[in-house]
């Protein structure tokens, strides 16, 4: 009977100890396979009230969700959505919801859905990796909301290339949305980075578009401020059409020199706006503004540009300030008269500076010639500042009352205006110590020099 005894109980320890394995094996798989479907993120949503805060399990969710309460969603680990329908993948309705910390797949062929559609006031996006076969992220009729440290590619599945080929998705894509701040996402291999129109006071700040074809473009809108935004080898960095009241400062957009409309900065009817501390560098143009009037240009580095500034049909600009650097041609206006250029740096300009003011005394005139040249038989590019080449520049003064002139060019570029600034302060510091070191030096020896003599 003890036997029996020991047999059974042992037989129902195993029991036990085989139920704990299992239940931790479903614990850890509950862990990690996050629920989808009717389980998932959408029925949490649903089971939320306004002001909540809901932490999703890390996961793969594969379903496509509608956030209609003013909720604020967080990823807990890496989380996924993936949605494979006809419908965003994440679509914002309620004012004041936030998602953080996703990452967003849309990775359906064929449809016109963005990875995330906001048609909510007062939404935050934050930190969201997507990956789209569409737009990234719209903005529809969405005010005061807020886009920052995203990042955008395109969905690549196996075989395809990030290449952007003939894509006409946008990355980020607002329309009729207006005081938004779109601000640190990073954007590559899109149609357009970021793309503003008919949108009001939005600001776009300290992001990144690579491998686009508008960095950034805002059309038909109204005080919009692009600032300290970085791209490169997109076709154009920042393209602004028709825009009143635009602040473009402080942005880096280099190498947009793929196509022959490639443009650095590209203003198309830009009115009464500032552009201003930009650097435009190894473009094919630096600068190319048309049908534009009353801005101002100010404090830019137009650096080794094919064409440094460009105008076309523009008027009554303002350039003061600007280091036109290792361009092939400096600047070329058509058909744009009463532009003011004053006391900027053109490093082909040769004059003398007579009354030490850091101007020339000779004015700086925009010669046409080797433009002239150059778009009839582009070979002769060759001989650009070639000895040859300069003396029948100078030759050519023909039609002069329709040149650019610089009234007052300076004589050095602002960053060595700026360094020597520096030197003369510590120069002039340590001439006043000298100064201060001689005098204490002559008091001592007449003091000490009388009193030997008494």
């Amino acid at each position: 009977m003890n036997t029996v005894k020991r047999y059974v109980t042992q037989g129902l320890a195993i029991v036990l100890l085989l139920g704990a394995s299992c239940s931790a094996v479903a614990a850890r798989s509950s862990a990690t396979a996050a629920p989808s479907g009717p389980a998932g993120i959408q029925t949490m949503i649903d089971s939320a009230e306004d002001g909540d805060v809901l932490t999703i399990p890390a996961g793969i969710y594969e379903e496509q969700i509608i956030v209609d309460k003013s909720v604020w969603i967080v990823a807990e680990g890496e989380v996924t959505l993936i949605g494979n329908g006809e419908a965003p993948v994440l679509h914002v309705v309620a004012d004041e919801a936030a998602i953080e910390g996703f990452r967003i797949e849309q990775a359906s062929a064929g449809t016109d859905a963005p990875a995330v559609l906001v048609s909510a006031d007062r939404a935050v996006l934050r930190a969201l990796d997507i990956r789209t076969r569409a737009s990234g992220i719209l903005l529809r009729q969405a005010n005061h909301s807020r886009l920052v440290g995203n990042t955008i590619r395109p969905f690549t599945g196996e075989g395809e290339s990030t290449a952007n080929g003939d894509r006409v998705y946008n990355g980020i894509d607002a329309y009729d949305s207006h005081d938004n701040l779109i601000e640190g996402n990073s954007i590559a291999y899109m149609n357009d980075g970021i793309y503003l129109e008919s949108s009001d006071r939005n600001v776009v700040r300290r992001n990144h578009v690579d491998h686009s074809r508008y960095g950034i473009h805002g059309m038909f809108s109204e005080g919009i401020v692009v600032t300290e935004n970085d791209g490169e080898a997109n076709t154009t960095g920042a393209m602004v059409m028709g825009v009143e009241g635009a602040e473009v400062a402080s942005n880096t957009f280099v190498k947009m020199n793929e196509s022959v409309n490639s443009q650095g900065i590209l203003l198309f009817e830009v009115n009464r706006s500032r552009i201003a501390d930009n650097q435009v560098e190894g473009n094919r143009v630096g600068l190319y503004i048309e049908l534009s009037s009353g801005n101002e240009f100010r404090n830019n580095r137009v650096i080794r540009n094919f064409v440094g500034i460009q105008l076309l049909e523009s008027e009554h600009n303002r350039f003061e300030g600007n280091d036109a650097i290792g361009n092939v041609i400096d600047v070329e206006a058509t058909d744009s008269l009463n532009n003011r250029l004053t006391r900027n740096y053109w490093d082909a300009y040769q004059g003398i500076d007579t009354d030490g003011d850091g101007a020339g005394n000779l004015r700086y005139a925009v010669n046409p010639f080797f433009r002239k040249l150059t778009s009839e038989t582009p070979s002769y590019q060759l001989f650009f500042h070639s000895p040859g080449m300069l003396f029948l520049e100078s030759m050519f003064a023909a039609g002069q009352s329709d040149w650019t002139f610089d009234d007052e060019p300076l004589m050095k570029p602002s960053s060595m205006r700026e360094q020597e600034y520096a030197r003369d302060g510590e120069g002039g510091a340590a001439f006043a110590a000298a100064a201060v070191m001689l005098a204490v030096s002559l008091l001592l020896l007449y003091y000490y020099g009388g009193r030997r003599k008494c």
